[in-house]
């Protein structure tokens, strides 16, 4: 038996939980999505003709991944991850939506600060923090955001806030949601953690993926936001160096160095690209085959026809196999000591310091 199949071992190792809160990504990702339509029917939204998103790491996830899935629509959409915002959002047509699970992250706050210098419209997403008494005092619209977990747990949460603030913007339609909707709950009930291993993907994954020490992972270009998003959660949640690529840029620069370069201990892990692909990706399996590459294909529901299940179930399966390996390395998947480390060094600096003195005092 796996020790994955034995559940008092996976909770000794996952103290918070987090494997067993994952099985509501459904429920959290409708709830979002009833709060992003209430704020976007405000009046203060209309004539919005252009969407940024700006967040950092967990916060910036799921604006990567609605991007992917909205490529095609007419209203542009960009997202910034960084200080500040970008020359596009300073526009009486644009809308930033200022994404912080925290509400204190400090590139998200000059992102705000900056919108209110500016004059520009903006939407808040938060638990709480400065960005949340911000928005409080200064009458924004707030999606807020349910308190006492990870960051990067959130991500059903506000990708179903930012998508219902769009479609009530009439920039997406209701399918969208309806089809996600379907992949998050096809992912949980094939990747929960009372599912054995032999009919579970994700631990299966996360058994393959035990003694690498580097993990590349690769997927189309309408999948750049899911392949970000499991290589976080696997430095995250397992604590192992993974790096993220996309087709088919992979192949005109870093395929070479990963055939004809030195790789040892390292995995490619595959995304399988959506329904209606173009990018050349069978051919490229082949073809590392052939050269003897590592690879490790991540395992989809065949029931998941449309784009969006599709992008639901691998974001599902990435997050499972991600915590699972954690319990496989002994890793507790919940803290991440060295982001910690960092944000406390960075409240030293006189940057900081300035940021909560303007947002305190508007």
């Amino acid at each position: 038996m796996s020790n994955l199949d034995d559940l008092s071992i996976v909770r000794e190792v996952d103290k918070q939980g987090m494997i067993e809160r994952a099985a509501k990504y459904p429920e959290q990702f409708l709830c979002g999505y009833r709060a992003g339509r209430e704020v976007g029917r405000e009046a203060y939204l209309e004539g919005v003709e252009r969407v940024v998103f700006c967040g950092m790491g967990g916060s910036s996830a799921a604006a990567l991944v609605l991007c992917d899935l909205l490529e095609d629509a007419v209203t542009p959409l960009f997202v910034h991850q960084g200080y500040g915002i970008p020359g596009v959002a300073r526009s009486k047509t644009a809308l930033c939506v200022i994404v912080s699970y925290s509400g204190n992250t400090e590139e998200t706050l000059t992102a705000l600060r900056a919108c209110l210098m500016y004059g520009v419209r903006v939407v808040c997403m938060s638990s709480g923090g400065i960005l949340g008494e911000v928005a409080r005092k200064q009458s924004l619209p707030w999606i807020r955001l349910p308190e006492g977990i990870a960051p990067r747990e959130a991500l059903p949460y506000m990708l179903g806030g930012l998508l219902g603030l769009l479609e009530q913007l009439q920039m997406c339609g209701e399918s969208l949601t309806l089809e996600l909707q379907r992949g998050f709950e096809k992912g949980v009930q094939s990747c929960r953690m009372e599912v054995r291993t032999e009919d579970n993907p994700a631990k299966q994954l996360a058994e393959r993926l035990r003694y690498s020490r580097h993990i590349h992972v690769l997927g189309v270009r309408r999948m750049r936001g899911v392949a970000a998003r499991v290589a976080a959660q696997l430095n995250e949640n397992a604590k192992l160096f993974a790096t993220h690529f996309f087709l088919p840029e992979f192949n005109h620069n870093e395929i070479v160095g990963l055939i004809e370069g030195e790789a040892e201990n390292t995995c490619l892990l595959l995304l399988p690209p959506p329904p209606k692909n173009l990018e050349p990706y069978d051919e490229l399996v082949d073809l590392l085959r052939l050269k003897g590459v590592n690879m490790i294909s991540l395992d989809i529901e065949p029931t998941t026809t449309t784009e969006a299940e599709h992008v639901a179930y691998c974001l599902c399966t990435g997050d499972y196999a991600s915590m699972y390996l954690a319990v496989l390395r002994g890793r507790n998947p919940y803290p991440v000591v060295s982001i910690s480390e960092l944000k406390k060094c960075m409240k030293e600096r006189k940057l900081w310091k300035q940021l909560v003195a303007f947002l305190s005092n508007l």
